[in-house]
């Protein structure tokens, strides 16, 4: 049978001080500027915030559109995979966060982790082509002894100029 903390506390077998803190996903993506020239180097950051969680396991993405190549990471944890997506109707599961569709560089991290996870990914991506550029990310956390998780999704668009 699974525990349920809710139910216990309406039952009175608990107090509210025994409750668990509900996990909380947070991802912010941005780049270094919103307009580049065609050719043109440029910066994504991604910052994962995911708490609330006494054993996690985080798992995170960030979609670069077909149009953008994806030169490495500058900063940060290496991706545990990439994957590329090569139609509208591609899609990839993102553990515990679920499907991502799109064209363009899939990169996924996951981790197992003790009470929180807080990283910074700085990336290097170049702009081939004259046209406007949505970047999309996510994340999720799942707490490994209750259960309970929580996501969160973030994106920008850039415009390339001649």
């Amino acid at each position: 049978m699974e525990y349920n903390p809710i139910a216990s506390l309406e039952k009175g077998k608990i107090g509210t001080k025994s409750l668990p803190i509900p996990p909380d996903a947070n991802i912010n993506i941005y780049p270094d500027r919103y307009t580049y020239h065609k050719g043109e180097k440029g910066r994504v950051t991604i910052d994962v915030e995911n708490g609330g969680v006494s054993i996690g396991f985080t798992s995170y993405f960030i979609l670069i559109p077909e149009g953008v190549d994806y030169n490495g990471i500058l900063d940060g944890p290496e991706p545990t995979g990439e994957v590329q997506l090569t139609d509208e109707n591609n899609c990839w599961i993102v553990p515990e966060y679920g499907f991502v569709c799109g064209k363009g560089t899939l990169l996924v991290w996951q981790a197992v982790h003790l009470s929180g996870y807080k990283k910074q990914v700085v990336l290097s991506v170049t702009y081939n082509n004259v046209g406007s550029y949505r970047f999309e990310a996510g994340t999720s956390v799942v707490d490994g002894i209750v259960g309970w998780g929580d996501s969160s999704s973030d994106s920008f668009t850039v415009g390339v100029y001649v």
